[in-house]
């Protein structure tokens, strides 16, 4: 049997080989991999033991051991915002929905990382625009590049461009 749980207050590698070492000595674990990177740990083992002995014998040494969430994260541009109470406003109405694990707002960049285990971008949107917020579906711009052969000139190139910018979808040439 194989799972994976997060693991939290890790620093360094020695934090990651202090948890691998914690695990590894319980009955019916035969590995602990630790990333460092992503702060899991896949543990593996026949007959592993129960969640919250394995919790237990973590924070022992100082760690926290966490079943692994399941959420996605997205990131969406909020407009309205204009001080440090509107983002902790922005923060309070998504954290509300059940389906919303946490909202962190980054006001210089305005915009908010919902991590959530269900999308449900129409009532976030309507439940901020009735505190005065914007929340925008960002929109996914693709950049293309084209070879073109038997352009001979500035005026070639100019033709080009204006022929394609007139083109549905076709933001900038």
């Amino acid at each position: 049997m194989k799972k994976t749980y997060q693991i939290g207050g890790m620093s360094c590698s020695a934090c990651a080989s202090a948890v691998e070492r914690i695990l590894k000595r319980m009955d019916g674990v035969t590995s602990a991999q630790v990333n460092l990177v992503l702060e899991e740990v896949v543990v593996e083992g026949e007959d592993l033991p129960a969640f919250a002995d394995m919790q237990k014998a973590v924070e022992k040494g100082g760690y926290q051991l966490m079943e692994k969430s399941d959420a996605q994260m997205q990131t969406w541009p909020v407009k309205g915002m204009s001080c440090a109470a509107c983002s902790a406003s922005v923060e309070r109405i998504l954290k509300r929905f059940d389906e919303v694990e946490d909202a962190s707002v980054n006001l210089i960049m305005n915009n908010v990382t919902i991590t959530y285990h269900e999308k449900n971008f129409k009532a976030w949107k309507e439940a901020l625009e009735k505190a005065g917020f914007i929340l925008e579906e960002e929109n996914e711009e693709e950049q293309v590049v084209l070879d073109i052969e038997g352009m001979s000139c500035a005026a070639c190139s100019a033709s080009i461009e204006r022929v394609l910018r007139k083109k549905d979808g076709v933001l900038q040439a």
